[in-house]
């Protein structure tokens, strides 16, 4: 996928996982492979975007500069950062989780 197909998929889809496949940090496999399944359980449906991959190198930087961040994994809902792992874990244990991932559950 070119990089301006990887920009209109990102954009046209409503929860966007930034990731990479390339495994230079345990932890961000780690926390990537937590995020995973903890989206896939809550049923939530999501585009993933792989960070490593030369043809999505502009969707990855527009992606880092919404997020000020340059670390992995990263997630957007309608464009907005939403932050990685612990982030997501910190809404599902405060109960913020459903106000924010509610309308893109799965039926």
């Amino acid at each position: 996928m070119a990089d301006e197909e990887a920009l209109k998929a990102a954009y046209s889809a409503k929860v966007v996982v930034l990731y990479t496949s390339y495994v230079s940090n345990q932890l961000f496999e780690v926390a990537w492979r937590k995020l995973e399944t903890t989206l896939d359980g809550r049923r939530v449906a999501f585009t993933k975007i792989d960070g490593a991959a030369p043809e999505h190198k502009a969707l990855r930087t527009k992606l880092w500069e919404i997020s000020g961040k340059r670390d992995y994994p990263q997630v957007f809902v309608d464009g907005a950062y939403q932050g990685g792992m612990d982030d997501i874990q910190e809404l599902i244990e405060s109960g913020q989780f459903n106000d924010i991932f509610g309308k893109y559950v799965e039926q």
